[in-house]
């Protein structure tokens, strides 16, 4: 039996009619000046209620208002093709296979902003769904870069649940700016089933709302990267997104532009007592600092007050640091609270103060704090079938989870995956691979499997979340050098294509063993032998057949087919 060969599926353009926005209201402004002696006076009220109307009126196409205005489009491409019938269409792709902490599947949107000299505050985007939306599993982040994502910006806060199939909307921390002229990416992940996502059709890719703020644009395409591979176009299409806010008015006061750790653990992005945490908060323009100015740091439950150090800032960035005592213990990594920043910040020559709200900066995993060891995202299949994609009877399957810090296993701990045909994968029978101390060290568990004949995946290997893998019966123990247990757990790794199972016999060969009993033709009544080589001993019940054909001159298709007996 040869396994079936993977089918492709074709994507479906599905349609959704459009939502059309309410007109915003408008107050009429009202005065109530009379008598003779405040005729002169009318003027002046009249004066004051035509520029009301004239800054409530919608801007034109490619304009923006400036100044402390609510949210505007920046961007989008929600409006990027509607049919004959006022129906909106779009195309999806496929199920996700994205996780929370984006090291395993993530998409990622380009654009770029405007020209306006300030640039722009960025309140909210929103991204289209197939399917639900589970805050507790969803990410949006907003990242840096050119040709891909590189350096991470902030995360936008997740909205309520929602059943999807439609636009949900982030909100974005306070204060967060995007430079004029600059390309981004919002990168998108979620960690659970059943969620997909809208796409362009390739002949409207790149093209944005009539409404969009004038040169602000979407990239033509989408970029995709599985398993911290690098990233690749998942096709010549755009993520359906949009981007709200406002430009910067020019007399703003100086506000925070972002926050990162700068320093570096000396070992396994762990601090210990005596190290020092750095971070630089940068501003949108010169600022001076006085007096004492601190960042507080979360680490575990405890706040710890990074001070101001003066010799490391520069006009645009101010520096802190805080060194780790005894005690100190932080297990996620280093994050600072929204708005924590305080002290006197103002711009260069003013006695105003600078605008010191942002938004928060979550768990830092490589700025852990004398922290357990940690399962380094994400867990791998680290062998390879011996031909093709498929692992035959007898054959290896080995599984390998790396770790932040050296361990010490005692016992014999197991390994959980699944293998199974069944509509969902993650519906199969559970496999448990044994721990392989020959193949390990002390920061990479390594477990093997070997496959059996009752062993089949058409799909490939799936590996479930941390919950569902590690087996450590009572003995069974992963240990650092203090004698904590490590934290194994660990992100889903859905359908590996490339580690498909079948354990059952394979034909390795077909061959044709007689011969005729004259020349090079088998004449009436003379027999065909033919001989089926498997990889392995099979046993035969029953009477199978062997179906072939024969070309027959002028005979129609299918005539010549025959049946040899066993």
């Amino acid at each position: 039996m040869i396994p079936a060969k993977r089918m492709r599926l074709k994507t479906r353009e599905s349609t959704m009619k459009t939502e059309s926005e309410p007109q915003s209201a408008r107050r009429e402004p009202t005065a109530s000046t009379t008598g003779p002696a405040r005729s002169r006076l009318r003027a002046l009220p009249l004066l004051a209620a035509l520029a009301v109307l004239a800054s409530s009126a919608p801007p034109a196409h490619g304009q923006l208002t400036i100044g402390d205005q609510q949210p505007q489009l920046l961007v989008g491409n929600h409006d990027y093709a509607v049919d004959a019938q006022g129906a909106f269409t779009y195309t999806t792709i496929g199920s996700t296979r994205l996780f929370a902490d984006g090291s395993i599947d993530e998409y990622a949107q380009r654009f770029t902003t405007g020209n306006h000299p300030q640039g722009y505050r960025i309140d909210s985007a929103s991204i289209r769904l197939n399917g639900r939306f589970d805050p507790s599993g969803f990410i949006l982040r907003l990242y840096d870069g050119s040709s891909q994502p590189g350096r991470e910006r902030f995360t936008f806060r997740n909205p309520p649940a929602s059943p999807g199939n439609g636009p949900v909307t982030f909100q974005a921390p306070p204060a967060m700016k995007l430079e004029p002229n600059t390309t981004y990416y919002l990168l998108a992940a979620a960690k659970y089933e059943g969620v997909g996502w809208h796409y362009t059709s390739s002949s409207n890719r790149g093209v944005v709302d009539a409404g969009s703020a004038a040169g602000w644009s979407i990239a033509g395409e989408a970029l995709f990267r599985n398993a911290g591979t690098s990233w690749g176009k998942t096709a010549d299409r755009s993520l359906i997104i949009e981007i709200n806010g406002r430009p910067i008015a020019a007399d703003a006061p100086p506000y925070v532009n972002g926050i990162d750790f700068s320093s570096t653990p000396a070992a396994n992005g762990n601090y210990v007592a005596g190290e020092t945490i750095s971070a630089r908060v940068s501003f949108s323009e010169a600022v001076t600092a006085s007096g004492s100015p601190v960042l507080p740091f979360t680490i575990g439950t405890a706040t710890r007050n990074a001070a101001y150090q003066a010799m490391e800032s520069t006009a645009t960035e101010l520096a802190f640091a805080y060194t780790v005592t005894a005690g100190d213990r932080d297990d996620d990594g280093v994050s600072i609270a929204a708005d924590a920043l305080s002290g006197t910040i103002r711009p260069q020559g003013a006695v105003t103060d600078a605008d010191l709200g942002h938004g928060p900066v979550a768990d830092q995993r490589p700025h852990r704090v004398d922290g357990i060891p940690l399962v380094e995202e994400p867990v791998r299949v680290t062998s390879s079938p011996d031909a093709g994609t498929w692992y035959s009877s007898g054959e290896t399957i080995e599984i390998t989870v790396n770790l932040t810090d050296p361990v010490t296993v005692s016992g014999n701990p197991r390994f959980q995956f699944k293998l199974g045909n069944g509509p969902r994968n993650n519906e199969g029978r559970v496999i448990a691979a044994t721990y392989d101390a020959a193949r390990s060290t002390t920061t990479s568990l390594v477990f093997s499997y070997t496959v059996q004949t009752t062993d089949a995946d058409n799909n490939g290997i799936w590996i479930g979340d941390g919950t569902q893998t590690l087996l450590l019966d009572a003995a069974d123990a992963v240990r650092d050098a203090a004698g904590r247990s490590a934290d194994l757990n660990h992100c889903i790794v859905k359908t590996m294509a490339n580690h498909k199972v079948y354990g059952g016999p394979w034909i390795t060969g077909v061959a044709v063993t007689s011969s005729p009993a004259s020349g090079d033709v088998y004449r009436l009544g003379e027999t065909i032998e033919m001989a089926v080589t498997y990889d392995q001993e099979v046993t035969v019940s029953g009477d199978p057949e062997f179906e072939f054909s024969l070309s027959l001159p002028g005979a129609a298709a299918g005539t010549g087919d025959r049946r040899a007996a066993y």
